[in-house]
């Protein structure tokens, strides 16, 4: 009778508990970049529309077109770092690093 609740964030990588705190942190992120959902082209593959639609949101906020930086993490009060958080989960080696 006693009950655990785990929240597990899964990638073809790993699995890995997280906090309530994190979730609330990726819902919040997903919802204010909500408009980046993929619509899918048939005459294109889901990761080209995917990565096209990223590619432009990044390029009209870099050229100030699009002030909205919640796309990059950049949010009054913020994500609490969960873009990284979630990095770790998804590319465990950066190639950035």
């Amino acid at each position: 009778k006693n009950f655990k609740r785990i929240i597990l964030a899964s990638t073809p990588i790993d699995k890995k508990e997280i906090s309530p705190t994190v979730l609330r942190n990726l819902k919040s992120y997903i919802k204010d970049n909500s408009d980046l959902e993929v619509k899918v082209n048939e005459n294109e593959s889901v990761y080209q529309t995917a990565n096209n639609q990223v590619l432009d949101k990044f390029k009209r906020t870099v050229d100030g077109k699009d002030k909205d930086l919640k796309f990059l993490g950049g949010k009054k009060g913020g994500y609490d770092n969960v873009l990284r958080y979630f990095n770790e989960l998804i590319s465990p080696h950066d190639p950035m690093e």
